[in-house]
């Protein structure tokens, strides 16, 4: 669409001169600004605008003679009467009294910039005005954050301490679920007590005591056995005491339902009565629902009779998947 014909008619009988136009009104007579003058030279000509209030020139637009009043009108147009098309620093969120009837149409946007809430208005019938959530966004965000929801609207967004890096690691700070089940839940089972002693043959050690309650495991007659299937961490340490002078060299291992796990022996060299060692060992199983798990220890050479210290013998699972 081009731009109307506009022409300057002089009121005042006196020359006008539009410096920022670079041309003058003659008196008594008009001038034409366009097409030699471009839209945005026009709106912005301070001489034009300031004799326009003054009512010392008029507009002519496309054939039409416009008043001073009318002429200021069209150059700088009182905009307080046009509907607003948002409200950008309400207080509270919008209701169905926010409607065409208050100036707001379909497409207007809301901000509650107590909350930070955004709406949008999807339909401005009268009284029963609807506006849709588009979200609540928190003003600031740590990188590679997992975004969460935000109660039940499902518009609202919030942060989290779970965050995913650039090459697909997950880190979380706080305990994570797979089903039912806390999918890095774990407990230890150790013997709180101490003094069980054994010789030569093989021995099952003392289990007595879990740091922790989790459903994931039960500890019964020195076994450890495990509810739920899937992989887990697996780490014992055995402490021993001798309780003669003569010396014995002792192997420890895991088990599972009676059968010795591969990848877990352990050796303790004791001198004396007056001597301890220790063995541990740390691996990786794929377990299944209802598997048992226990320790074992066998003296491989000398005599000594050997005892479990005290809080030394333990036996710990931590579920990974």
């Amino acid at each position: 669409m081009p731009f109307p014909v506009i022409n300057v008619i002089d009121l005042s009988g006196s020359p006008t001169p539009l410096p920022d136009l670079g041309v003058t009104v003659p008196a008594s007579g008009s001038i034409a600004l366009t097409p030699n003058n471009k839209q945005f030279e026009i709106l912005n000509d301070d001489a034009l605008l300031d004799a326009l209030e003054a009512g010392n020139v008029a507009l002519e637009v496309d054939g039409v003679t416009l008043s001073s009043t009318q002429s200021s009108s069209y150059l700088s147009p009182d905009l307080s009467s046009v509907p607003a098309l948002g409200n950008f620093g309400a207080s509270s969120d919008p209701g169905s009294g926010d409607d065409a009837v208050a100036g707001y149409s379909v497409g207007s946007r809301w901000v509650n910039t107590t909350t930070g809430a955004q709406f949008v208005c999807v339909d401005a019938t009268a009284s029963a005005a609807v506006w849709v959530g588009t979200g609540v966004f928190p003003s600031s965000s740590t990188d590679n954050a997992v975004v969460r929801f935000d109660g039940v609207s499902g518009s609202n967004l919030q942060g989290s301490a779970v965050s995913i890096s650039d090459t697909g690691d997950v880190d979380t700070s706080g305990l994570y679920q797979i089903g039912s089940v806390r999918a890095n839940d774990g407990v230890t089972a150790y013997d709180a007590i101490g003094g069980s002693t054994f010789g030569a043959g093989p021995a099952t050690l003392v289990l007595d005591t879990t740091s922790v309650t989790s459903s994931l495991f039960s500890l019964a007659s020195n076994e450890l056995t495990v509810s739920v299937t899937g992989r887990y961490q697996v780490s014992y340490s055995v402490s021993l005491q001798g309780t003669t002078s003569s010396r014995s060299q002792i192997e420890t291992w895991l088990e599972r339902d009676t059968v010795e796990v591969g990848g877990s022996r352990g050796e303790v060299y004791i001198r004396n009565a007056t001597s301890g060692a220790s063995a541990s060992a740390f691996l990786v199983l794929d377990v299944v629902a209802g598997e048992a798990f226990r320790l074992r220890a066998q003296r491989l050479a000398g005599s000594n009779v050997s005892a479990q210290t005290a809080n030394g013998v333990r036996l710990t699972f931590v579920r990974m998947t």
